[in-house]
């Protein structure tokens, strides 16, 4: 396990993964925050980082030491954790440029948002579902509000330390849809 983790020739921190290295540079990002990937990285690599380095054990210990319960600490350590693959999702649709209309052609349904696309591929990956507590109830699939709440706390103390300015606008309508939508999924997407 010594062996894993490597210093880069430029004497930052590596670890060697599946893709390649991955490197940390916190001090070379040019907008303040924490720069989590590198060029040609995904989020799964990253999640790899974070099991190898046991992260989530860490931040679990830093939030009870700050007082979190630890059930509480639990679940936000583990999505912060299951959320990282779902982000590769959202990056790769925002990669996609959108094609020129002929005019010949119908119009074609609206692109959903960018976090109606995070939602539904978090909901879609079964360890981020069940930290969320979906489940389907004659028919309609249902989500805990309380651990949504936690999940949002989780996403925005990500988003700062991605250094992203713009979150808080975000958050506070993905939080409306939510509960506008009175905890059914499938409403709360289409509300966003």
């Amino acid at each position: 396990m010594a062996d894993d983790l490597l210093p880069g020739a430029d004497g930052n921190a590596a670890v060697s993964g599946q893709g390649g290295d991955i490197h940390r540079r916190p001090c070379d990002h040019e907008d303040g925050g924490l720069p989590l990937l590198g060029e040609g990285e995904s989020y799964g690599e990253l999640r790899i980082l974070v099991d190898r380095w046991c992260l989530d054990r860490k931040l679990r210990e830093s939030m009870q030491a700050a007082g979190a319960h630890g059930d509480r600490a639990w679940q936000t350590a583990a999505f912060a954790k299951a959320v990282l693959p779902g982000l590769d999702a959202l990056a790769a649709g925002e990669a996609k440029k959108p094609k020129a209309k002929k005019a010949t052609q119908e119009a074609a349904p609206p692109e959903p948002s960018r976090a109606a696309r995070l939602i539904a591929s978090l909901a879609a990956d079964d360890e981020c579902a069940r930290l969320i507590g979906l489940n389907v109830w004659d028919g309609v699939r249902w989500f805990n509000a309380e651990r949504f709440d936690l999940a949002m706390a989780a996403a925005a103390a990500t988003a700062a330390l991605m250094g992203e300015t713009k979150a808080a606008k975000a958050f506070a309508s993905i939080e409306e849809a939510a509960g506008s939508s009175g905890w059914d999924l499938d409403r709360f997407i289409a509300a966003l």
